[in-house]
């Protein structure tokens, strides 16, 4: 089997763009609650893997509509960059900065 990861200390799981949220004092905020459950649901987690061919987090969904690469292998480790000590960017962006500043010299 093809190595999937080409990171020797394991690969990474993301929210990424996946994310789902509703508006403060929304004007039918039992809708957005009705859309959130859906959405969250085993069918409508079923759906969101078909159509983006990602991988939803639930065990009790069939995956065989994922992208391989998509799939996390057991045995794997992989880091959840979503959780909040991976959050902060700000050392990144100043390490950025600095390295942009020296080109501009």
């Amino acid at each position: 089997m093809e190595e999937l990861s080409s990171q020797k200390e394991g690969g990474s799981i993301s929210t990424g763009s996946n994310h789902l949220s509703f508006f403060k004092n929304a004007p039918h905020p039992n809708a957005a609650r009705l859309y959130i459950n859906w959405a969250l649901s085993r069918e409508g987690q079923i759906t969101w893997q078909r159509i983006t061919k990602d991988n939803s987090m639930r065990a009790d969904i069939s995956k065989e509509t994922v992208l391989p690469e998509n799939i996390p292998r057991e045995g794997s480790n992989y880091i959840m960059t979503s959780h909040p000590q991976y959050e902060d960017v700000g050392p990144l962006r100043r390490l950025v900065d600095e390295i942009l500043a020296g080109r501009m010299k």
